[in-house]
């Protein structure tokens, strides 16, 4: 069909399709930048008597009842895959295939070691860090000390 009027301004139906096709555009454009935004912000941790929480992208509550063992590690299995996940540059939040493990849950940043892997009997892995060794190892002490009050 013609998209122009006979004094060669727009029509009216043109006028509508550009409008919406703009808009939809646009609101694409301002979810990516939001999906960007949250997934490079860095996870935060809290730790309760009766859970650790994990706030963000992501984010859950892991109570001490379900976990298995706690450990840290210099090092991380190689990620075979993302299964749903974001991976922004060394950040990698959420669902991950990794050798020797299987699916896994992270909230990493590959560039700052060591990492706290997080067994649970049902669940996947978490394996979490923060931006610092030094932040990372105190996560780890103070979640190991409220994990073992509740095997006691």
């Amino acid at each position: 069909g013609n998209t122009r009027n006979p004094d060669g301004t727009m029509n009216t139906k043109t006028k509508l399709v550009v409008g919406a096709v703009s808009f939809l555009l646009i609101m694409t454009l301002i979810a990516v930048g939001l999906l960007v935004y949250y997934s490079s912000k860095p996870a935060q941790f809290l730790i309760t008597t009766e859970h650790l929480e994990i706030k963000g992208l992501y984010g859950e509550k892991i109570y001490f009842d379900n976990i298995n063992e706690i450990t840290l590690a210099e090092s991380l299995p190689e990620i075979i895959s993302r299964t749903n996940g974001a991976a922004l540059g060394n950040k990698m939040k959420g669902y991950f295939r990794l050798a020797e493990i299987g699916k896994a849950k992270l909230f990493v940043n590959l560039a700052s070691s060591p990492f706290v892997f997080i067994h649970r009997e049902t669940k996947p892995v978490v394996i979490i860090n923060c931006d610092t060794e030094s932040e990372t190892k105190e996560l780890f002490a103070a979640l190991l000390a409220e994990w073992q009050k509740k095997q006691e």
